[in-house]
């Protein structure tokens, strides 16, 4: 069979199967003739069925959702090369490329003119027995056909013009020669362009859209065209008719010209349809009113509402009284308890300053003895005399003066500000095991997963990594969760860090006993030198103080401490500075 015949058929059913995906089948109906100019040849069912073996339809593969059971298309066909003629359920033939929709003109001159025409596609919609095709042109009138357009069924079952098209202006074409239309009966008579004929040259533009946005199109384009024009100024038939004088000498194209005046058309008849539906509406509210019956419903409407209004207002002054009577008992309790505040302060006070006076005339007589108390209460409470020793054993000094040696410690335990908590997961001996534990612990805190990416590539190369923002401390969190095994140390910085002393520990001349800072950052230090085990160290606010003054040393001793050689040493305190028993 030639690629070249074309034919018109119907599509019979439409099947989706998990193997060849979504098919239709097509029944041949008529064929055009070899020059397209009409459709010759109708097929029966049985022609069909010895001309397209086995069952008489030809196979379209992957067919436009727009497919369904019942819609008319033109295709060509070819062979099938997988065509078992002994399995009843095969095609000889397929489309060959895409089947297409004929242009379907359907005659609705039977409506009346060209606004009953839009009312009735717009609107309500046009019973038809058939499912139309997917390009369809209507016959409004002897000297027009509008489109090419697409219907769709509402609600009822009607076939209405696309919403989609409907905001758009569609094209008024002039009708083509008989000739060139053929009727088809498919189930029933249908009219259709012959498959070489096209759709005939433009007359211009019309606008199917609601009558609230043609008014809006209007005003705009009498706004545009007329600059005196107000937007106070009220559309009447008056200003249509202006504008039908500016729109004859604005000089405008064929098309635009013939869709303003359609526009001007519809806005006149809306215009005086409205008016003329305020005056009945008018005149049906003053005959109304005059009915006994009428006046009497409204007169209890009234004294109901009235009633009504007068409980709720009532109801709302007593809440408010209530509500003033309330704050007033408040007031009087809250100045009653202020009063007896107030005294027994003042009470107090007084007791305060004759313990004041009474102290002061004591130590006045007898001074040595007071000097005396205070000295020993300040060796009781001695911090160095108190700090706990945490597992600290201080190894002797050398022998050797000023040989800058250091006592060895160790820490049998952490210090007790560190925080140690379980890992949320085992040993990480790989990669992807890192990666897979550092993307859950971020993604459980909702912290940003590239973070944690960021935050290893900086310990990676050594350096300090800086975090802020309001996920800060849940991303080092969920960092130290995943890599340290929960195991971190928060020191907050303070303003009034000026050196690192203030953050590892200061010596007491006193006592001669270095003093450790609060945090436990010289605890850690110590500790790590006889551990493998990793820490995360977090400073919050690092830069509510000088951070070259208090941190860069430090962070220069730890750079040194990853090259091979000798690097800087911090000078924290001088051995000759504290006791040889002190365990730091």
């Amino acid at each position: 069979m030639s690629e070249r015949r074309l034919f018109l058929g119907r599509v019979e059913r439409v099947i989706t199967s998990e193997r060849r995906g979504r098919l239709a089948q097509l029944r041949p109906l008529y064929e055009a003739t070899p020059t397209l100019s009409s459709w010759q040849r109708s097929f029966t069912p049985e022609d069909a069925r010895q001309e397209f073996p086995n069952r008489g339809f030809v196979t379209w593969f992957d067919p436009p959702e727009g497919v369904t059971e019942g819609t008319v298309w033109q295709f060509r066909v070819e062979e099938q090369r997988t065509f078992d003629p002994a399995n009843p359920h095969h095609d000889a033939f397929k489309t060959a490329g895409t089947a297409t929709s004929p242009v379907e003109i359907l005659d609705v001159r039977y409506l009346g003119d060209e606004e009953l025409c839009r009312l009735q596609v717009t609107e309500e919609g046009l019973e038809l027995s058939f499912i139309p095709a997917a390009c369809v042109c209507l016959w409004v009138d002897g000297e027009s056909w509008i489109g090419p357009l697409r219907l769709v069924p509402n609600e009822s079952k009607r076939w209405i013009l696309d919403p989609a098209q409907r905001q758009q202006p569609l094209p008024r074409v002039r009708p083509a020669p008989a000739s060139h239309v053929a009727s088809l009966t498919i189930e029933v008579p249908r009219l259709f362009l012959t498959p070489g004929a096209v759709i005939g040259p433009r007359l211009g533009l019309v606008d199917w859209a609601p009558d609230d946005v043609v008014l809006k199109r209007v005003l705009r384009w009498v706004r545009k065209t007329d600059r005196a024009y107000s937007d106070t100024l009220e559309l009447t038939e008056r200003v249509i008719d202006h504008a039908v004088e500016l729109l004859a000498a604005a000089g405008l194209s064929r098309d635009d010209h013939a869709l303003e005046v359609q526009r001007l058309r519809r806005a006149r008849a809306v215009v005086g349809g409205l008016a003329e539906r305020q005056e009945l509406v008018e005149s049906v509210m003053r005959d109304l009113f005059l009915v006994p019956s009428v006046q009497a419903n409204i007169a209890a409407v009234k004294a109901r509402v009235r009633q009504e209004t007068e409980n709720q207002v009532r109801g709302e002054l007593e809440e408010s009284i209530r509500r003033v009577a309330e704050l007033q008992a408040e007031k009087a309790r809250l100045e009653e308890e202020i009063a007896s505040l107030r005294a027994t302060l003042s009470a107090q006070v007084e007791e305060l300053n004759a313990a004041i006076g009474q102290r002061l005339a004591q130590l006045l007589e007898r001074p040595g003895q007071a000097l005396t108390e205070l000295a020993i209460l300040r060796a009781a409470l001695a911090p160095a005399a108190t700090w706990p020793k945490r597992g600290i054993e201080a190894a002797p000094r050398s022998s050797k003066a000023g040989n800058g040696a250091k006592p060895s410690s160790s820490l049998s335990c952490l210090p007790p500000s560190i925080t140690e908590r379980s890992g949320e997961i085992g040993d990480i001996v790989e990669t992807a095991q890192l990666r897979q534990a550092l993307r859950r612990a971020f993604r459980v805190r909702s912290v940003p997963v590239q973070a944690a990416k960021m935050l290893h590539a900086a310990f990676l190369a050594g350096v300090m990594p800086v975090v802020a923002g309001s996920d800060a401390f849940r991303a080092l969190e969920a960092y130290a969760a995943s890599v340290t095994g929960g195991r971190w140390l928060w020191l907050p910085i303070t303003p009034g860090m000026l050196e690192p002393g203030d953050l590892l520990g200061r010596v007491d001349p006193a006592n001669r006993f270095l003093v450790p800072a609060p945090g436990g950052l010289l605890d850690l230090l110590l500790h790590a030198h006889g551990t493998e085990e990793l820490y995360l160290v977090v400073l919050e606010g690092i830069n509510r103080a000088a951070i070259d003054s208090y941190l860069a040393p430090i962070l220069a001793c730890y750079a040194d401490a990853w090259c091979d050689g000798l690097g800087r040493v911090l000078p924290l305190l001088h051995p000759g500075a504290v006791s040889p028993d002190d365990p730091y």
